[in-house]
């Protein structure tokens, strides 16, 4: 949204994602909040960002702004799912490291705030939420309990899980349980 995505390598070695801000003021400020949030969120179902700095920049040959995190090998989920029906074990291994991520994102008063398909990695071995939108504690960006806005995250996790349901080889009828069983305040 900020700018381009690169793959790079870093100062040991390592593949790393390097997402160039090309921004400015707020929407760099914006950018660099972002990558503060997923910075407090660190947990095995959240890109792990590992620094926000100067970088010289290919296209323009000057340093810019950028923030270096973990490179995904993978997918956005958003493809996965327009692909043939996937095996159970694959839609639950998926649907459990969504499950971990959000609990730990919001476990740290965290909100994702812009959870969908497309925040979602899915790799081999991975399955990696990406772009947390509100990096500030839940009391300090809303007049809603926390409840309230945990609950917007939900109701994405909920749609997505449905989403991984329908896209399996089970019959439709268990997507169907799946939604009835949800209520909505759960």
């Amino acid at each position: 949204m900020f700018g381009e995505l690169y793959r790079g390598v870093d100062a040991l070695g390592i593949d790393v994602a390097v997402k160039f801000i090309r921004q400015t003021g707020v929407q760099a400020d914006f950018a660099l909040n972002q990558a503060k949030a997923l910075a407090r969120a660190m947990h095995p179902n959240v890109v792990a960002v590992y620094t926000f700095e100067d970088i010289h920049d290919p296209v323009t040959g000057k340093e810019q702004p950028a923030i270096l995190m973990e490179m995904v090998e993978g997918l956005p989920l958003k493809d996965l799912l327009k692909r043939e029906p996937m095996a159970l074990e694959e839609c639950r291994r998926i649907g459990e490291g969504l499950l971990n991520g959000i609990e730990h994102i919001h476990k740290q008063s965290l909100q994702h705030g812009d959870l969908h398909s497309e925040n979602v990695l899915v790799g081999l071995g991975s399955v990696k939420i990406i772009d947390i939108l509100y990096y500030n504690t839940m009391a300090t960006i809303s007049t809603q309990s926390q409840g309230e806005r945990f609950q917007a995250d939900i109701t994405a996790l909920r749609g997505i899980l449905r989403a991984l349901l329908n896209n399996t080889q089970l019959d439709a009828s268990v997507s169907e349980r799946f939604s009835e069983s949800v209520g909505r305040d759960a």
